[in-house]
């Protein structure tokens, strides 16, 4: 009746309240004499002349007409015009929360508590939009609003915990949209989300972590405690998950990673304590997985490419050296663990058997970690060096390639003092594996430093004046390493113009059988070589003053001795007969 519609505007509440009972009663009428049209007439009636007034008082009588009517709707049979007039009803309800008025907005909290607790699970079909706006009502300039949001807020949660038909993935999104705010407001209310979510058996919360880690993560250095606190519960129960889902949390490990290396390099300790501990947690799930399969088989545990592109990221321009640090860390261990599968990340160039195009993916990384590799802190330096020095096959297909690269992004002194530590440190545990791989990175680095254009100036350093302190320094650093190799050592004192040492070194491999083996001939084959070429024009010419210099003709006398007579030995011989 007019009467009635009249006095859902009215200023009186309980006329307002009387008003509203009768619309409900008059709805009751139309569905129990299945009317279809009035149903809708009355809709349009409510939406038209009262929901979309210019009076607010209109609009808010509008607001109440409507949520009576779904209230009466409850009890329909046919559920195409319920859906069909609820589909009516709720968007201009939803309009209202956005009104100038705090009053309207007020009371379309209210009309749409009222809706959904009378539609429950039917309601979902709207939570999206519902979300969105609740999400921006949560930081409302009036309380009153905010009050009657969060009430509305709470009802949500609850039918969304007791549903079995919600979908995360389309309702995740609209969580990770709005997870960088900064408002004390909207990161309650999204934490809140999270953690009732989360907290709903049925729903996997955790396999959408990934996505809005970074946010959570970022909250924790928030200056309100509270949110803080929640923030940290909720880390850590996903981190408690994330153990126990092992191999199913390891397949995001490129969004996770993505999310929480920035994050350890992070001005708040918590926030660095986190990020590091679900870094380690996610780094022993995907070691534990890669484990679990066949290194064929390996992309179908891990998105490889993924976690390639995170790790080149963190170890980028920009990246603070906890990070860089943490994804040095990564890159070793992934190596170790599945070096047929990762070693591309670093060295490699895809050969591109699919299509053909082939992928830089493996030189992009290395250039990134080469840049990584010139920042000032000596962990950063010496984290990437043992990266790039531990491929199992580094040094057989690449190693030169590699090691000329880091000589010309930083500097030839620097890369060898650094990686000779390295392998300094490996050899130290005596096991014949580390051994055996120091000798092969001592033969490769003394190619390098014989041969590479990079290294010439490192050359003239260390064949300088006897008194020459840079020249002693450089020639301390490598000579712990060239002990791994008798050869490299004769190569390295001669250049260094330590030519009674060479001599001696040549004399002690005389007294081990053992030790002249075919790759030692070899070797030393290639140091004559080497004699004849520029690099040792130093050395040919103190042979011109055997009185000054009497160990250089003893260090290669002794070496044309251990000779087979082959084309090498013909060759020493020749330029030794050539001495005055």
């Amino acid at each position: 009746p007019q009467s009635a519609l009249r006095n859902l505007s009215d200023k009186l509440y309980e006329k307002r309240k009387h008003a509203a009972l009768e619309v409900e009663q008059r709805t009751r009428l139309i569905v129990e004499a299945n009317d279809p049209s009035r149903l809708d007439a009355l809709v349009r009636l409510l939406v038209n002349k009262y929901a979309k007034s210019a009076s607010a008082n209109h609009r808010k009588g509008g607001l109440i007409g409507l949520a009576a009517m779904t209230v009466g709707l409850a009890s329909a049979s046919d559920a195409a015009s319920s859906k069909r007039a609820l589909d009516a009803i709720v968007p201009p309800v939803l309009t209202a929360l956005t009104d100038f008025d705090d009053r309207v907005r007020y009371y379309a909290c209210e009309a749409l508590y009222n809706i959904a607790k009378a539609t429950r699970e039917r309601f979902l079909r709207y939570l999206n939009p519902v979300f969105t706006e609740l999400c921006k009502l949560s930081a409302d300039a009036d309380a009153n609003v905010q009050n009657a949001a969060s009430l509305l807020d709470r009802l949500l949660k609850d039918i969304v915990a007791e549903s079995g038909e919600f979908d995360l993935r389309d309702f995740a999104p609209l969580i990770v949209e709005r997870i960088g705010s900064v408002n004390p407001h909207v990161r309650t209310f999204l934490i809140g989300w999270i953690t009732t979510l989360d907290s709903v058996p049925d729903i996997d919360v955790l396999a959408h972590v990934p996505m809005f880690l970074d946010g959570l993560l970022k909250m924790l250095s928030d200056p309100n405690r509270e949110i803080r606190t929640r923030a940290d519960a909720a880390l850590s129960e996903f981190l408690l998950e994330a153990r126990a889902g092992g191999d199913r949390w390891a397949r995001g490990a490129d969004d996770v990673l993505s999310a929480v290396t920035p994050c350890c390099s992070h001005a708040e300790p918590r926030v660095r304590e986190l990020a590091v501990e679900t870094s380690s947690a996610l780094l022993t799930a995907t070691v534990a997985a890669l484990k679990l399969a066949p290194e064929a088989s390996a992309g179908a545990r891990l998105n490889v490419k993924g976690v390639s592109r995170a790790l080149l990221g963190a170890v980028g321009a920009g990246a603070g050296v906890r990070t860089r640090l943490e994804a040095l860390r990564w890159y070793r261990t992934l190596l170790r663990t599945s070096p047929g599968v990762f070693r591309g990340m670093i060295v490699e160039r895809d050969d591109g058997d699919g299509d053909g195009d082939g992928d830089d993916g493996g030189d992009a990384t290395l250039e990134t970690l080469l840049a990584s590799l010139s920042h000032e802190d000596d962990d950063v330096v010496r984290g990437a060096t043992e990266v790039v020095a531990g491929g199992d096959d580094l040094l057989t297909r690449r190693g030169a390639t590699v090691i000329r690269r880091l000589c010309a992004e930083l500097g030839a002194e620097r890369v060898f003092t650094k990686t000779s530590s390295v392998v300094v440190a490996a050899a130290s545990t005596g096991e014949p594996s580390a051994l055996a791989f120091a000798a092969a990175m001592t033969e490769a680095l003394n190619v390098i430093l014989l041969t590479s254009p990079e290294c010439a100036k490192m050359r003239a350093t260390l064949g300088g004046d006897d008194g020459d302190d840079a020249a002693k320094a450089l020639f301390a650093a490598l000579y712990p390493c060239w002990c791994h190799g008798a050869v490299a050592t004769v190569a390295l004192c001669l250049l260094c113009v330590a030519d009674a040492h060479a001599a001696a070194v040549v004399t002690s491999l005389c007294d081990h059988e053992s030790e002249i083996t075919l790759r030692a001939l070899v070797q030393i084959d290639q140091l004559v070589k080497l004699i004849e070429s520029p690099v040792f024009a130093r050395l040919r010419m103190r042979l011109l003053t055997p009185r000054a210099h009497p160990g250089a003709a003893k260090c290669l006398y002794a070496l044309l001795m251990v000779l087979p007579q082959s084309g090498a030995f013909r060759t020493l011989k020749g330029r030794l007969d050539a001495v005055p």
